[in-house]
C-alpha cells in the first residue's frame, strides 16, 4: 500500500478585480463577489501537460463565503480560459483560506500588507475542456497551494501551484 503525493503539474494566477459585498446572508456567512480581471494557466515543464497548456483567464468570478466566527473563508470559483492553440478550458475549484493577520492586512488595504506565503490557502482544481489532448485535465485529482501576491503599480493576484494526486 502506497500513500498518495502530489505531481507538480500547473501554476495559476490570477488578478482580483474589485470585491462586490453582497451581505449577511441568511446563514449567517458574509457574502463577497470578486472578479477576475486576467490571469494566466501553464504546465509546469516535465509535468503531465508539459508544454501543452498556456491559457488566459478571459472570464472568472471567486464567490467568498465568510462565516461569523471568521476564521477561515471558502471559496467557490468558475472561470473561462482560452489556450494559446485557441483550445477552451473551464476551470473551476473550491478552496479553504485561512484568515491569517497576513491576508487580513490585505483584504483591508493595511500600510504593511505585502505577499503571503504558500500554506493559508487549499483547493480542488476541476478541469474541463472539449479538447482531446487536454483531456489529461478531466482524468486526474488536482489540488493546489495558493497565496497572495501584492506587487507595487499592479492590482492584488492570487497565485496557486497545482498538482495531481498520484501513488
Amino acid at each position: 500500500m502506497s500513500n498518495p503525493s502530489f505531481e507538480p503539474v500547473l501554476t495559476v494566477k490570477l488578478t482580483l478585480g474589485t470585491p462586490w459585498r453582497i451581505g449577511q446572508a441568511g446563514s449567517g456567512e458574509f457574502i463577497t463577489g470578486v472578479p477576475f480581471t486576467g490571469g494566466n494557466l501553464k504546465s509546469v515543464e516535465g509535468g503531465l501537460l508539459s508544454g501543452l497548456v498556456d491559457a488566459e483567464c478571459i472570464h472568472g468570478l471567486d464567490m467568498s463565503r465568510l462565516p461569523s466566527s471568521q476564521d477561515f473563508t471558502r471559496l467557490s470559483v468558475e472561470s473561462i480560459w482560452r489556450n494559446k492553440d485557441d483550445a477552451m478550458i473551464h476551470l473551476s475549484y473550491d478552496a479553504l483560506l485561512r484568515m491569517t493577520d497576513e491576508i487580513k492586512n490585505i483584504f483591508m488595504a493595511h500600510k504593511d500588507a505585502k505577499s503571503t506565503s504558500f500554506g493559508d490557502v487549499y483547493a480542488h482544481f476541476k478541469f474541463q475542456t472539449g479538447t482531446p489532448k487536454l483531456k489529461g485535465l478531466e482524468e486526474n485529482l488536482f489540488v493546489g497551494s495558493g497565496r497572495f501576491v501584492l506587487e507595487e503599480g499592479k492590482d492584488l493576484a492570487v497565485e496557486y501551484n497545482i498538482g495531481r494526486i498520484v501513488g
